[in-house]
């Protein structure tokens, strides 16, 4: 999407959380359906599924995937930690900082997502995908 149109403040907030989501949106966008949770429970160790989790969901919600721990609400990781029946200290920074998390995008957006495996149709994502995230 070109944001040449838009100011530097929107631009820093575009596709990033503004806050914590609402209870609405935590049950619309971040809920985990039996289908997520099958591709989800192929992944070995609790951060790569809280972290891959994450990601999907978010994409969800804002349409791009978060960049860093950082950005990520403290309701959203909790809903998926519930979700997933994780440790409630469970530790998402350890899936940013491998390198595993750049596979999973690959996975993501070219899973349905879950219907090609031809490749990432996407110019953005293939993008992130070349830039490393």
């Amino acid at each position: 999407m070109p944001t040449r149109h838009l100011t530097d403040a929107q631009r820093q907030g575009f596709a990033r959380f503004d806050g914590e989501p609402s209870a609405d949106q935590l049950a619309r966008y971040f809920h985990l359906d039996q289908t997520d949770r099958d591709l989800i429970g192929t992944l070995r160790g609790d951060h790569n599924r809280l972290g891959f989790a994450v990601m999907l969901t978010s994409a969800r919600f804002l349409g791009a995937f978060p960049v860093s721990p950082a950005e990520i609400p403290a309701s959203v990781l909790a809903a998926v930690i519930e979700q997933l029946a994780l440790e409630p200290g469970t530790d998402v920074d350890a899936y940013f900082a491998g390198s595993r998390r750049i596979r999973h995008l690959a996975r993501l957006c070219c899973k349905d997502w879950r219907q090609s495996e031809v490749g990432c149709r996407s110019a953005p994502i293939r993008r992130l995908l070349r830039n490393g995230g």
